[in-house]
């Protein structure tokens, strides 16, 4: 075992066949902590933070190129990261995804080359799946050597390995992918938005920022805000958690957040609730947008918006009910 992965392993689920990683020179403290986050409940092979810059946790890590975009993400992932593991899997994580239930844990799951949430919004059963938080095994990276897997830069590299090359990895390399049942119960990314206060069935991780209030305490979440790539606050995923966090009423945090969007995206913040909340729902983002310029304009007297916004939440939660789920 690697010395980053030899503290006592008693009472941790005993993982050391596999090789916990992340790769990442954007949001690398937020990294740190979902690595650690996930060491501290399993004993690992070995623990490997991949990154330009180094940071203090649980790990060792392992200096390489800047990696500033998804293209060189998956081209060190796939032509390079192979080379540089010794255990049988890898559990690649990113910032917005660790471990959560290790009792969750199946040793059935080595039964797989590759374990990852599944798409809902794919239906040909190739759904299998997110690698933001994914069990691939030493034979899959191995096989993603080979020269005939070109990855495109302007595809993500899941959708490409468990779908443009799936077929092939399985009939000329063996490779076996979990079904849809199996990733149902390792992992969960994408959610429907009236699925996104619901309560989860037990999962052995997550991945996806909309997800993390499940699993950080507001308070956390609002000094990880700070923290983050300036990028990252136009995405659906950070959409996602402040619709979240108004539809659980949680405002103090909304807002919060919302004035952090407004740093970063200071024009037209109802554009972006729109992706999450759908474009039919313009209204709705409009009101989530306003009340979010009206709290951060009263710090301190939110309390006179009480009564709109226990209406607008209560509104918001039946206009949203019938919404799909955002991908």
């Amino acid at each position: 075992m690697h010395p980053a992965a030899a503290a006592t392993t008693t009472s941790k689920l005993d993982l050391t066949d596999v090789t916990i990683c992340a790769i990442d020179s954007v949001n690398v403290l937020a990294t740190a902590a979902a690595l650690g986050r996930s060491i501290r409940s399993c004993a690992f092979g070995d623990a490997i933070l991949f990154s330009h810059e180094q940071a203090d946790g649980p790990f060792r890590c392992v200096k390489i190129a800047p990696v500033g975009s998804a293209a060189a993400y998956s081209e060190f992932l796939y032509k390079h990261m192979p080379r540089l593991i010794a255990t049988p899997f890898v559990l690649v994580v990113q910032w917005d995804g660790f471990v959560i239930d290790p009792p969750a844990w199946r040793p059935d799951f080595r039964q797989y080359d590759y374990i990852g949430a599944p798409w809902p919004f794919v239906s040909d059963g190739l759904s299998v799946g997110n690698g933001g938080f994914s069990l691939q095994s030493q034979e899959l990276l191995r096989a993603m050597l080979d020269d005939r897997f070109l990855l495109r830069k302007d595809v993500n590299s899941d959708w490409q390995v468990c779908r443009d090359f799936r077929t092939q990895l399985e009939s000329e390399f063996g490779l076996r992918f979990a079904s849809e049942v199996v990733a149902e119960r390792f992992s969960y990314e994408t959610l429907r938005v009236r699925e996104f206060t619901d309560a989860r069935p037990p999962t052995f991780g997550f991945h996806g920022m909309g997800n993390m209030w499940r699993y950080v305490d507001d308070a956390e979440m609002i000094a990880m805000a700070d923290r983050l790539s300036p990028h990252v606050f136009a995405s659906h995923h950070y959409a996602n958690l402040l619709v979240t966090y108004f539809l659980l009423g949680r405002y103090k945090t909304f807002a919060a957040l919302y004035a952090r969007l407004k740093m970063h995206l200071a024009d037209d913040t109802a554009a972006l609730i729109r992706k999450v909340v759908g474009e039919t729902n313009h209204d709705v983002a409009a009101l989530f947008a306003g009340l979010g310029e009206r709290l951060i304009t009263r710090p301190g007297r939110a309390w006179m918006l009480a009564w709109d916004l226990k209406r607008a939440r209560r509104d918001a939660l039946v206009r949203l009910a019938g919404v799909p789920g955002s991908v």
